[in-house]
């Protein structure tokens, strides 16, 4: 996530010196998080323990490959989210 703010003074930064920018990928943030302080803030505000599931990506693709080859296009969603 970035603000509007964050990313007008990345791209003047870029401006003026372009050449440690050149050729390079540039990640901008305004705030970077996870899963699990997301998690830990919603069980914060909501006063409630939430249900987790763990999964790995292969599990959630071969979900999303059955799904799809059954006909349920939903599991391009699924495929997307992994």
């Amino acid at each position: 996530m970035i603000t509007a703010k964050q990313m007008g003074k990345a791209v003047i930064s870029i401006l003026q010196q372009p050449e440690k920018a050149a050729n390079q990928y540039i990640l901008v943030a305004s705030l970077v998080t996870t899963q699990n302080e997301i998690l830990a803030a919603l069980e914060n505000a909501t006063a409630s323990t939430w249900k987790v599931l763990h999964t790995t990506t292969d599990e959630q693709l071969h979900e999303a490959t059955e799904s799809i080859s059954k006909g349920d296009f939903g599991g391009f969603f699924t495929m997307g989210r992994a």
